[in-house]
């Protein structure tokens, strides 16, 4: 009987020492994870989120300056178109006596930065638009 009782010691030991080891690798297992997540995944994540913010940034200022060229280009031209017309207009009336027909032959004088352009230079400035707006694509 006093063999039974011992025998039984021992494996309660063993079954305890089996236990609390097996606590002790979970633990270890679990704070390592923690260690893991708070010291390399969180601050890698954290990262990746502000080069993604600062690519996107980079990609919305190259779109914007992309189309502040192309109307500061359409404006430009629309003014260069007015002037041109003006001179046309005036070598016109100096050379025939009835200002309608000029009027009618060389178009609007007046300046607007949204006129329609001749359709040559408007497909350049819009293929320099298309050019620009496919480096930012590109590029970010």
């Amino acid at each position: 009987m006093f063999n039974e009782s011992s025998g039984s010691n021992r494996e309660n030991k063993t079954f305890k020492m089996i236990v609390v080891g097996a606590l002790t690798v979970v633990a270890l297992l679990g704070g390592g994870s923690i260690i893991y997540y708070f010291a390399i995944f969180a601050p890698s994540l954290e990262r990746e989120k502000l080069e993604f913010e600062r690519k996107k940034q980079a990609y919305d200022e190259c779109v914007n300056k992309a189309d502040r060229d192309y109307a500061n280009a359409w404006s430009s031209s629309c003014s260069q178109q007015a002037e041109k017309n003006k001179r046309l207009l005036f070598l016109c009336n100096n050379a025939f006596s009835d200002p309608r027909n000029c009027q009618i032959m060389h178009g609007d004088i007046h300046f607007n930065p949204q006129c329609i352009l001749p359709k040559p230079i408007a497909a350049e400035i819009e293929n320099i638009r298309t050019v620009n707006m496919a480096q930012c694509t590109q590029n970010f």
